[in-house]
């Protein structure tokens, strides 16, 4: 079994056996015989054991090996990721401007959209630079608090997209 310290704890066994048991033998019976079947009988089921030991810890490790490969993939793959982001992002981004009252989000798509400044903004809308500023501040408050979580991915997305 190549296993000194097992193959004598599994020869100690068959003699400790035989002790315990030995009002019930026969010692016209052949020992040696008997003490080699029950020897041989153990480190059989002893390797059995430890072969399907074996296989079930080899079946953890490929799981966990796989488990590690995907988690590093799912990871590394930023592009994937930002691609999932940027759409959630989006689709936050377009529902959150449908919801503003029609100024503000007119004001904001002029400023963001059309690179307008303040005072191109104000002469379009017929409104004073002072209320552009107000208008473009109230469209970023609304869009902040559902895009809160995906803040550090707009600011990447916003660096990269320049």
């Amino acid at each position: 079994i190549n296993d000194m310290e097992m193959a004598t704890d599994i020869t100690t066994d068959g003699f400790m056996y035989l002790w315990e048991h030995r009002e019930h033998l026969d010692f016209d019976v052949n020992i040696k015989g008997y003490i080699y079947n029950y020897v041989k009988t153990r480190c059989i089921s002893h390797l059995r054991k430890r072969k399907s030991m074996l296989k079930a810890q080899s079946e953890l490790y490929k799981k966990e090996q796989w488990r590690i490969e995907s988690s590093i993939n799912t990871l590394s793959n930023e592009e994937q990721i930002g691609k999932l982001f940027q759409s959630e992002i989006i689709e936050i981004y377009r529902r959150e401007l449908a919801k503003m009252p029609s100024l503000t989000r007119n004001v904001f798509l002029a400023s963001r959209l059309e690179d307008m400044t303040y005072h191109q903004i104000a002469e379009k809308f017929n409104l004073t630079v002072r209320q552009v500023t107000s208008e473009i501040q109230r469209a970023n408050f609304l869009l902040r608090t559902p895009l809160k979580d995906y803040l550090v991915n707009v600011i990447i997305m916003l660096l990269y997209l320049q």
